[in-house]
Order: C-alpha cells, then structure tokens, then sequence
C-alpha cells in the first residue's frame, strides 16, 4: 500500500493538498497580508453589456496626445538604425551592429528611457542594449534596434 494520500473523485476530499509557500515567489499576496476590499457590483449592473454602434464608436476612442517633435526625431532614429542594421545583414554580434548612443545628463536619463521605449514600440521592434557609460553629470546609453523574433504558435503543424 502507498503511503500516498488516496483521492476519490467526485467530492471536495479529491481535492490535492496545497504545498507549504516557501517565500522564495514575488508573485501574488504576500502571507498574511488581507485582499482589497472592493464593492460588489449589482447583478443589474451585468445586463449592461452591449455591442457600440458604428456610429458612436469614433466619438468614444480613446484621444492621444499628438507626437513631440523631439519624440518624433527619437522615432525617426530608431527606424533609420533598425534599416542600417538590415544594410548590415541583422548581425547578431554587437561589435557588427550599427550602434547608437546618447549622452543626456543623469537627471533625464529615465526620461531618455521612457522616450526609447516609446519609439520602439510605435516602430514594433527591439533593442539589443549595450553598457551604460556615467561621466560625472552625464550618461550615455549604447544601443541597436534589432528585428523582434517571430511570435510562437501555440497550433501545430501536421
């Protein structure tokens, strides 16, 4: 017979027990802490689901800001860098990638992040980042804009 615990379908008691958190996970409730409180919704509430018409869906989009122009010369970098790293035939070493960097004073260096994130993203690609070099009150930042991997599918092939 095994020293394991039997478990019987059906019932609550088919239930696995739950193993003993280790403290090692970040992710989730902290032990002991309590989940925030928030009001319940009323059942009514739920009956309020609708599709939008196409009539009103232009007035209801979310407005954007329009584009600095410093953020738009940071777009035009990224995409003039990522089509010199295709000229260069997407090298995967960093010593043949068209490298760029950015000295910004120490202050504005989260600023200058935010600004490079932002690019990327609008320009759907990556960064392959290199070291980042303070000199008293400045900061520059070396990198290259690479191409994004291929999403993985979850479907198979047959």
């Amino acid at each position: 017979m095994s020293a394991e615990p039997e478990f019987i379908s059906g019932g609550p008691d088919n239930v696995a027990p739950i193993p003993e958190r280790s403290g090692k996970s970040k992710r989730g409730r902290k032990p002991g802490s309590q989940p925030k409180q928030r009001p319940e919704i009323p059942d009514e509430e739920f009956e309020t689901f609708g599709y939008t018409p196409a009539t009103e869906r232009v007035s209801h989009k979310r407005r954007r800001e329009p584009i600095s122009e410093k953020q738009a010369a940071i777009n035009q970098t990224i995409g003039e860098n990522y089509d010199d790293w295709l000229k260069a035939g997407s090298p995967a070493n960093w010593a043949d990638m068209p490298v760029i960097h950015w000295t910004v004073s120490r202050s504005f260096e989260e600023t200058a992040d935010f600004m490079l994130k932002k690019a990327i993203q609008a320009h759907g690609r990556k960064f392959a980042w290199g070291e980042r070099v303070y000199t008293d009150d400045k900061v520059t930042i070396y990198f290259c804009v690479i191409a994004k991997p291929p999403r993985r599918s979850n479907t198979t092939e047959e």
